[in-house]
C-alpha cells in the first residue's frame, strides 16, 4: 500500500502497555491507546522520499497490552529476511514513536497516524547516520475510529452469494468472500482502512426474496436448542467446523459486532401467532411471514433466541430490525389497494422492546425504523424510539430526506445516537444519480445535519453493484 507522504512528515501518536521486564520511557501526552490486529501485511519501499514497489511483509505478533514484543520480517532482501526484531524504546525525539532494534543499521517504528485512525510500521536501514538509504511503509488497521467520532457502519449477509462467494466445502478450505481479494481477511482489512466502526450481522434471514440466506425466520447460528430452524447450508458449514459469522468476527477483531436481529418478520414465530388484517364482510387473513408481538409466546421465543446470541457470540450491541406491524402490501399481507386493515397493538411493540432493554442492559441498543413519524405509527414503532440508544431511520435514498427525517429525529430525540441507513444497490428512479453519487451526497447531508453517522446496506451489494471490488475505493470516491 502506497503512503503518500515521507514517514518524517507524520503527525504521530502512541500508547503504552507494560510488559515484563522493560520499563519504557514517558509516554507523549497526546497519547492514545491503540490496538493492533496480529496479521501479515505487505509493504512498498520509501526510497529518499519516492515510493516504489518492493516485496516485503511484515508479520505481527501480538500480545497483551502493546507494544507487541516483537515483529516479524519476510523479505527478498536479505538484511531483513527471518529478522526478528524486538522491542527497545519509545524515540523521544520521534514523538513517542515504538523502536524496535536487533541488527545493526536497521530499526522499525510504529506511527499512528491521528487523522485516519490507521496505524503505520515504517522501517529503515540505516548507512552511518543517514536513514534514506532504504525504507518501507505498510498501513496496518487499528481498532482506533477515525477522529471524527462517527458510526461508520456496515450490514453484512454472511451468505453464500451474498458475502460470500463460496463456502469451505470440506475441512480446512478457506471460504471465498466476494469482497476486496475474495479472503475474509482482505475484506475485513478493507473494513478498517475505510473507517468502518460497526458491523451488523443477521442472526435470522431478513430476506427471502433479494438474498441468498434462505427463508423468513430460519437461523443463521448453531443454535442448540433449535437445531431443526438452522438453514440448512449454515448447518452443513458447522459440520465442517466453519462459522460463517465467527469468521467474520474472529478476523475483524478491533471493530464492534451488533446483532442484527429481524424481529417479528419470522415464520416459524408465525406459526405460533400470525399478524392480522380484517376487512368487512371478508374472513379474517393470518400472515404466515409476520408474527403477532402481542402473542406471550411469540415474545418468549424471540426473547429466548436473542438471549442464546449474545451467551454465544461477542456482540457489544442488538440491532432490532422488522420491530414492527408489516405494511399492507408486505410479505404476504394483503395488497394496499385491499380493503382489509393491518391490526396493530402499538404497545405489545414497546413492551417488547422495553423487555429486551431489560435483559440486555449493557448492550447498545438500536432498531430500524420506518423514516417518517407517520409511518412508524400506522406500523405501531413510533413509541419504541424512547428506549433506544441509536435510531436508525431506514432513509435509504435521499440526501433530502437524510437532512429532513434525520433533523427531525435530532431534534426529538437529542440525547440518541441518530444513524441513518443508508442504500448500497442501484435504485431503477430516474431521481437517482447511480448508487455512487447518491451516496456521497447522503453522507454529506449526514454529517451537515449533524448526526452521529451512518451506515450502509449492505457492504456486499455496494461493491457488488458498483463493481468497485472494495470499499477502500468507493470511500475515495463517496468520502465515506
Amino acid at each position: 500500500m502506497r503512503i503518500k507522504r515521507a514517514a518524517a512528515s507524520l503527525t504521530v501518536i502512541t500508547s503504552v502497555g507494560a510488559f515484563s521486564g522493560f520499563t519504557p520511557l514517558a509516554e507523549p501526552a497526546h497519547a492514545q491507546k491503540a490496538q493492533l490486529v496480529s496479521g501479515t501485511y505487505h509493504c512498498d519501499t520509501v526510497k529518499r522520499g519516492v515510493t516504489v514497489p518492493y516485496n516485503l511483509d511484515v508479520s505481527l505478533s501480538v500480545g497483551p497490552g502493546y507494544p507487541p514484543k516483537n515483529i516479524t520480517v519476510k523479505s527478498v532482501d536479505p538484511d531483513f529476511n527471518g529478522k526478528t526484531f524486538k522491542f527497545t524504546s519509545y524515540d523521544p525525539q520521534g514523538a513517542g514513536t515504538v523502536v524496535y532494534d536487533t541488527i545493526p543499521k536497521s530499526a522499525f517504528s510504529l506511527l499512528y497516524l491521528k487523522e485516519n485512525g490507521l496505524v503505520n510500521l515504517s522501517y529503515f536501514y540505516m548507512s552511518g547516520t543517514s536513514r534514506s538509504v532504504k525504507g518501507a511503509v505498510c498501513q496496518i488497521a487499528s481498532s482506533n475510529p477515525p477522529a471524527d467520532g462517527l458510526v461508520r457502519g456496515v450490514f453484512i449477509r454472511p451468505c453464500e452469494g451474498d458475502f460470500y462467494k463460496a463456502f469451505p466445502k470440506k475441512k480446512n478450505d478457506a471460504a471465498v468472500t466476494n469482497a476486496a481479494d475474495g479472503t475474509v481477511a482482505g475484506a475485513c482489512k478493507d473494513l478498517k482502512d475505510s473507517g468502518v466502526t460497526d458491523v451488523f450481522l443477521p442472526f435470522k434471514v431478513d430476506d427471502a426474496t433479494y438474498s441468498h440466506c434462505g427463508q423468513y425466520g430460519e437461523l443463521l447460528y448453531n443454535s442448540a436448542q433449535h437445531a431443526d430452524r438452522i438453514n440448512a447450508k449454515f448447518k452443513a458449514e458447522y459440520a465442517l467446523d466453519f462459522d460463517p459469522i465467527k469468521a467474520i468476527m474472529n478476523a475483524c477483531q478491533g471493530l464492534k459486532f451488533h446483532a442484527w436481529f429481524p424481529t417479528f418478520e419470522d415464520s416459524y414465530a408465525a406459526q405460533m401467532a400470525g399478524q392480522k388484517a380484517t376487512a368487512l364482510l371478508e374472513p379474517d387473513f393470518v400472515s404466515t411471514i409476520f408474527a403477532d408481538p402481542a402473542n406471550q409466546l411469540v415474545q418468549f421465543y424471540e426473547l429466548w433466541l436473542l438471549d442464546e446470541i449474545v451467551k454465544t457470540y461477542p456482540v457489544v450491541g442488538i440491532n432490532l430490525d422488522y420491530i414492527r406491524y408489516a405494511a399492507k402490501g408486505e410479505g404476504d399481507m394483503p395488497p394496499s389497494t385491499s380493503l382489509y386493515t393491518v391490526q396493530t397493538n402499538p404497545a405489545a411493540v414497546e413492551n417488547f422492546v422495553t423487555a429486551v432493554r431489560q435483559r440486555f442492559p449493557n448492550l447498545t441498543l438500536s432498531a430500524d425504523v420506518m423514516a417518517g413519524k407517520q409511518r412508524r405509527t400506522d406500523v405501531g414503532q413510533e413509541g419504541i424510539l424512547q428506549y433506544l440508544n441509536v435510531i436508525m431511520p431506514m432513509i435509504y435514498t435521499y440526501s433530502g430526506d437524510v437532512t429532513t427525517y434525520g433533523g427531525q429525529l435530532k431534534g426529538w430525540y437529542p440525547n440518541k445516537k441518530i444513524v441513518p441507513d443508508l442504500r448500497g444497490w442501484i435504485l431503477s428512479d430516474p431521481a437517482s444519480n447511480g448508487v455512487i453519487t447518491d451516496l456521497q451526497s447522503s453522507v454529506a447531508a449526514a454529517k451537515n445535519a449533524g448526526l452521529a453517522g451512518y451506515a450502509i446496506f449492505t457492504y456486499e451489494s455496494l461493491i457488488a453493484q458498483s463493481t468497485i471490488p472494495t470499499l477502500k475505493s468507493i470511500k475515495d470516491k463517496t468520502r465515506y
